[in-house]
């Protein structure tokens, strides 16, 4: 039987939860927003590190900071990559 300890628990975790979502859905609508291309590129590493701490909030094992920023920068590369290819062949 859960104690009232683990239903506070269970009702701030789902607090924080809310909140970090909320972060979340606020950076895509800015990023989005954003014409400046290192703007939008600045977002894409909070985005990831406001995952991350989701993960982490929510029990889970989150990666660390460098692990993140270490993927944001690789997706962006192969991003660019493509954006690249893509205009050669026009």
């Amino acid at each position: 039987m859960a104690t009232k300890n683990d239903l506070t628990a269970s009702s701030q975790e789902r607090a924080a939860l809310a909140l970090i979502d909320r972060a979340v859905d606020a950076a895509k609508e800015a990023a989005h927003a954003c014409r400046n291309e290192q703007a939008r590129e600045c977002f894409e590493f909070a985005l990831a590190l406001l995952r991350e701490s989701w993960i982490a909030e929510s029990g889970q094992k989150p990666r660390g900071a460098e692990g993140v920023i270490a993927d944001v920068k690789w997706g962006l590369r192969l991003i660019k990559a493509v954006f690249e290819k893509a205009e050669q062949g026009r």
